[in-house]
């Protein structure tokens, strides 16, 4: 019998998501539900307020700022950039506050 690669096993309190054949962590109902409801800017602005706290943590780490090495050093571009992350930020916060009252 051929597994899907895409399967949902249910039980009584957690859900289990296999992919390929492997078995990934049990999330339960309301984090199963929340991922499935997700549209594209969700998706987006998550991708950016990851891609942000990577940036503080390489400058924290290695003194190294990788949006000031591609854009340049406190340029229109840059600035522009880290304001997007930071309403990304406020973004995913407000999202959060929905998961919280599902």
């Amino acid at each position: 019998m051929k597994i899907p690669k895409i399967l949902i096993a249910t039980k009584p309190i957690f859900y289990a998501i296999i992919l390929q054949n492997r078995l990934t962590v049990p999330l339960n109902r309301k984090e199963v539900f929340f991922m499935n409801n997700l549209n594209s800017f969700d998706w987006i602005a998550i991708l950016l307020l990851t891609i942000g706290g990577l940036n503080w943590g390489l400058v924290e780490a290695f003194n190294f700022d990788l949006v000031a090495t591609i854009f340049g050093d406190i340029s229109a571009l840059s600035r522009i950039v880290y304001t997007i992350v930071g309403i990304s930020a406020i973004y995913v916060l407000t999202l959060s506050m929905k998961l919280k009252k599902n």
